[in-house]
């Protein structure tokens, strides 16, 4: 055996992941250049890459404007200040009352004759050049049209909280259609009381839209409301409400978002361990999973003082979140910069004007780009003798690469990869020159230490020792902590949370990569030895409500689902029904029952698979296929039970697969899973995965679906005889009602498993859908696959085809080894409009002659 090079294994040993570090300085103070210089100047900021605008309304009589600053070769200069388009000047008040700039576009706010309105600027001959113009709506009440402003390339979205009480507030949504702006959708607050608020704040990114909305509730503790924006449909995504540690706190007064986050600010929340100070504020940090939006965490920095109004002003953009705090040191104002390091938002720095004097509220507004932020100082002196700063910073990321990294990165750039199998004995991907000459793995063998990664492996992607089966000495093999685990096979605490990977594997069933397993906000270590939640899982009791939202939004009881013992529990409470979870006189008013059924009743559907992912393989979706109906017994809506029945229908592949289905319910709300087959009952064991449940259907489906004798497949060839498949029953109760919207439709997550030799897990689920915690992420994005876990693209291939699909009525499926394409050609062209189009491909088959008709029904 070869011995491994000393100095390439130590360094593999130091190596920890590659670490970014940020610099953040002031660059300019923009001021207003013009003749016109208003007061106020800041008092909303927007910003790209290329412009900066900077809106000053004016105080009293005066009219307002909104000035440009152009960015040339990293130079920063004014350009001019836009004000009433002369059309208007009459009639315009309030100019630059709010402003949102897209990519070549920019908006501007202003009140004509009383009523909102949005002048539309477009970038023309490097000068804004004004359009259009998007009037206030007719209404029966007043209303505050263009308050707030959001937008894309094709879509203006405009905010209308009411004015005066008892009217309620609007979020109105135009799309670009032939060069006109059109009225495509009207928002409006889930809620039996008129709430005002809703539209005061809003925010729009990657197809993602958040609306604020303060007064929501009669303790007026506040909401938000998310919505996507997906084929041509605004869908809400989630209610994000204010709890009793919120009320009358401004809570929804400030949003922000991003395709993964979304912060709430509540600037007037009192801490209840700061005593009797007041308005110290907080912001509150919701992160998607899918199409659900959980709260991750509190920002709440312990310098904060005494009317702080920390979260006054939000922005995030990629890996970073500023927060203004204006009321910080008697309304001077601050800025906080947090950045994300490795899943965790750290607090990075404060930052606060050079010159700071009483009522200036640095940190106003806020709005950052790619390389850039721009704070404002609306109310702070300047030196023509009007009112208003803004400040321009740089935001730069700098690499921090260690001196073992440099080494390690220099000696892998002398390796010689582009085109080793010239002389590759084992076909490692590594030359024999390599790995004699250089690394000093054995050319014979493509996995020297046989611990099932082989070499290049080993050291290109996982920089672990190929001489050493657990490198960095844990008592977990390199294998089980990259394919298994997703640890460092070379550190022994890869989350540094204190305990070693072995420990949080065998002892405390934690994620050893995470320090904060269930993404609740809080670490392993504190759940553990201080709050005695479940580390695991992000809603211990259950309830619909996480940890986090427990404990620092609703005062609730963590370990107990129904605080106020009223039969409801208090996520439906508080979710739902809008009742105080507190409380036990505070009760739905009424209780009612439904059944529905899926696809629709006493009708079936198909679920079919392949199994050779992240091959494409023959691709005649024959390998699994499944008959199947679903119904759902619910409570106000809300599914207590689900039954769901299994017909297996067709088996064309000879692995061990097994059929799963993931729920997206924490384990401490699943009551009873039972089986039932050819009249025979038993009880299921649902596993934990992480903040979902797994719960294993067939474990092996040769055994629900037996194949003739003398075959190893069933029902997929040219004249065997038909097998019927053995019924199954499935059924799911829940502790709790759950929301459809949390659940998802049915079929839910279904998917198979198989298992290989190396204890490695590979899943097949319906594209969209993620895999388990337990699945190897090792075959993301080999061979055909073009899974991208952090875009949410999974189980597509490159060219948009899936490896599951899911059919609201019975399919026949394919023959042997007949292209899925032959039997159903319209299936490349839904793949191709990524399934927009031809969503009846499976209605229109091509010849009997691709399809096996001889399949049974339940």
């Amino acid at each position: 055996m070869r011995v491994f090079s000393t100095r390439l294994l130590l360094l593999i040993s130091l190596l920890p992941a590659l670490a970014l570090g940020y610099e953040v300085s002031l660059i300019n103070n923009l001021t207003d250049e013009s003749n016109h210089i208003h007061d106020n100047f800041g008092h909303q900021v927007e910003l790209n890459d290329n412009y900066a605008i900077i809106a000053a309304p004016g105080t009293g009589s005066s009219n307002g404007n909104a000035c440009s600053f152009n960015n040339i070769n990293q130079e920063w200069s004014y350009e001019t200040c836009l004000s009433v388009p002369e059309q208007y000047s009459n009639s315009a008040q309030n100019f630059a009352k709010a402003i949102d700039l897209s990519e070549q576009r920019l908006m501007i706010g202003a009140d004509i004759d009383g009523n909102g309105a949005v002048f539309i600027y477009e970038r023309e001959d490097d000068q804004w050049q004004f359009n259009q113009i998007i009037t206030q709506p007719p209404s029966t009440s007043p209303a505050d049209f263009a308050s707030s402003i959001a937008s894309d390339n094709t879509h203006i979205i405009i905010g209308s909280p009411a004015k005066g009480s008892g009217n309620a507030g609007y979020v109105y949504i135009y799309a670009l259609q032939e060069q006109s702006w059109t009225l495509e959708a009207t928002l409006s607050a889930d809620s039996s009381n008129k709430s005002g608020r809703f539209g005061q704040a809003i925010a729009y990114q990657d197809n993602y839209l958040i609306i604020g909305d303060s007064e929501h509730g009669q303790g007026k503790q506040g909401a938000s409301y998310i919505y996507f924006y997906d084929d041509e449909t605004w869908t809400k995504q989630a209610f994000l409400t204010g709890g009793s540690l919120t009320k009358n706190a401004l809570f929804g007064t400030a949003v922000a978002i991003s395709e993964q986050y979304a912060l709430v600010g509540s600037p007037k929340e009192s801490h209840a361990t700061k005593g009797a100070d007041k308005f110290l504020g907080s912001v509150y940090l919701y992160k998607r999973r899918l199409n659900n939006w959980d709260l991750m965490t509190k920002l709440m920095p312990d310098a904060l003082e005494k009317q702080d109004q920390f979260g006054t002003s939000l922005a995030i953009s990629d890996g970073f979140i500023l927060v203004g705090a204006e009321g910080d040191d008697n309304d001077k104002g601050a800025v906080y910069l947090y950045k994300l390091d490795d899943g965790t938002w750290q607090l990075d720095s404060t930052t606060s004007a050079q010159v700071r004097a009483v009522n200036d509220h640095f940190g106003y507004s806020l709005s950052l780009s790619d390389d850039y932020a721009l704070i404002s100082s609306p109310d702070s002196e300047h030196s023509s003798g009007y009112k208003g700063n803004v400040y321009l910073y740089s935001v730069r990321e700098v690499s921090s690469v260690t001196a073992a990294e440099s080494e390690f990165n220099e000696l892998v750039s002398t390796l010689d990869l582009s085109n080793p199998y010239i002389s590759d004995s084992d076909g490692d991907g590594l030359s024999d020159k390599n790995e004699s000459t250089l690394l000093n793995t054995d050319p014979l063998s493509d996995d020297t230490d046989q611990d099932g990664l082989n070499d290049l492996e080993e050291v290109i992607y996982y920089h672990s020792d190929p001489l050493s089966t657990d490198s960095d000495g844990d008592g977990l093999s390199d294998l089980d902590e990259a394919v298994i685990y997703q640890s460092s096979p070379t550190s022994a605490d890869t989350d540094q949370d204190g305990y070693s990977d072995q420990y949080e594997v065998m002892t405390t069933n934690t994620d050893p990569s995470m320090a904060d397993s269930d993404s609740d906000g809080y670490s392993d270590v504190e759940e553990i030895a201080e709050l005695g939640t479940s580390p695991t899982l992000a809603d211990t009791d259950g309830d619909g409500l996480t940890d986090a939202q427990e404990l620092e939004l609703y005062n609730t009881s963590v370990l107990d689902p129904d605080t106020d013992n009223d039969g409801f529990s208090d996520g439906n409470e508080i979710n739902y029904y809008e009742t105080d979870a507190s409380d036990k006189n505070s009760q739905p008013e009424s209780i009612s029952t439904s059944t529905s059924y899926s696809p629709a009743y006493e009708q079936d559907g198909t679920i079919a698979f392949e199994d050779e992912w992240p091959n494409r393989g023959d691709y005649d979706f024959n390998d699994a296929v499944f008959n199947y109906n679903i119904e759902e017994y619910k409570i106000n809506g809300l599914v207590k039970q689900i039954n769901y029945k299994i017909l297996p229908t067709a088996r064309g592949a000879t692995y061990t697969n097994s059929l799963r289905l993931l729920l997206n319910v924490p384990i401490s709300n699943i009551a009873q899973v039972s089986m039932t087959t050819m009249g025979n009952t038993t009880q299921v064991e649902p596993i934990a995965d992480k903040n979902q449940t797994l719960i294993i259907v067939i474990a092996d489906l040769k055994d629900a679906l037996p194949a003739n004798s003398g075959s190893k497949l069933t029902n997929t060839l040219t004249g065997s005889n038909k097998v019927t498949g053995k019924l199954l029953r499935l059924s799911v109760t829940f502790n709790y009602p759950v929301s459809s919207d949390v659940l998802g439709a049915p079929p839910y997550n279904t998917f198979i498993a198989r298992q290989f030799a190396t204890s490695e897990w590979i899943e097949v689920h319906f594209p969209g859908k993620p895999a388990t915690s337990k699945a190897s992420k090792r075959q993301f994005g080999r061979g055909d696959d073009d899974t991208q876990q952090q875009g949410d693209r999974f189980f597509f291939s490159k060219d948009n085809l899936p490896w599951a699909m899911h059919i609201p009525e019975q399919w026949h499926h394919p023959k042997e080894r007949v292209d899925l394409s032959n039997g159903y050609p319209d299936i490349l062209n839904w793949a191709k409009s990524k399934g927009k189009k031809h969503k009846g491909w499976y209605k229109s088959k091509r010849k009997s002659l691709f399809i096996f008709e001889e399949v049974p029904d339940i």
